[in-house]
């Protein structure tokens, strides 16, 4: 088998959006894979502000976000299970400098063998629209 990565977007709304992302590591870890593309999206934002994560990682392996530019910059870890609720203090703003996509992305670390699984919801604010 080989690994597997999928996006759902569950909300596509004028100014919010949902997407679910389910992998599943089997060979090696996963390197940097966009899982949100605001070309996706109508209307179209030029970036989003993540305000809230819920995921679910098995053991063996952590999840990387990034926000997708010249230089990728750095969102969040996730690990074990758990909720990142980020609006009460303005979300997680896309603060990507030259090169900026709007793209979300993540990476995998820690797979050594077998096979371990994730899944997350993104909770977004489309910014730029």
């Amino acid at each position: 088998m080989a690994n597997s990565l999928t996006s759902q977007i569950l909300v596509d709304g004028a100014r919010n959006a949902v997407v679910k992302v389910v992998g599943i590591v089997d060979t090696s870890d996963i390197s940097a894979s966009d899982i949100v593309a605001p070309a996706s999206f109508t209307p179209t934002p030029t970036k989003f502000r993540i305000d809230k994560i819920q995921f679910a990682v098995e053991e063996g392996i952590t999840v990387r976000l990034w926000w997708d530019a010249n230089t990728d910059v750095y969102i969040t870890t996730l690990n074990d299970t758990g909720e990142i609720s980020a609006k009460e203090f303005g979300g997680l703003i896309n603060n990507a400098g030259s090169g900026v996509t709007g793209k979300i992305q993540l990476s995998t670390e820690g797979y050594a063998s077998g096979t371990q699984a994730f899944s997350f919801t993104l909770e977004m604010a489309k910014m730029g629209v």
